[in-house]
């Protein structure tokens, strides 16, 4: 009986120790997505419809753009696979040569929604940067 309850008792503590250690991975990693887009600025529009899409300010060009979209989903929503799935992604233009980026997404709970993002600042630096 006591060997049982010793036996128990470690099994707890080493379940304890284990999340504890993802716990601990899990917040370094978060701590080094925020400093890789510490740079970049978010408007504080809803994102609910393209009048107020997020507005996406100083990223250096198309991939850290697109990437910082993702990781701003991550925040608002959860992680990406777990709390949320991307369905489809579609590149949108609007008057006064606007761009915006559509993501529809499905929350783990199974409701869809829309978020729009407004990529003019970055969209189509790279061919600037080509003098295309």
């Amino acid at each position: 009986m006591r060997f049982d309850l010793v036996v128990i008792l470690l099994l707890f503590i080493m379940g304890a120790s284990s999340s504890l250690a993802e716990q601990q991975a899990e917040e370094a990693w978060n701590r080094t997505q925020d400093l890789a887009y510490s740079h970049i600025s978010f408007s504080n529009n809803s994102g609910e419809s393209i009048e107020d899409a997020i507005v996406i300010i100083n990223a250096t060009g198309e991939e850290d753009g697109v990437d910082s979209e993702y990781y701003y989903l991550e925040k608002r929503f959860g992680i990406q696979e777990i709390d949320w799935e991307l369905v489809s992604q579609s590149l949108l233009s609007g008057e006064g040569d606007r761009y915006y980026d559509k993501m529809d997404i499905r929350l783990s709970a199974g409701e869809m929604i829309s978020i729009y993002f407004d990529i003019t600042d970055f969209y189509g630096k790279w061919m600037e940067e080509l003098n295309i």
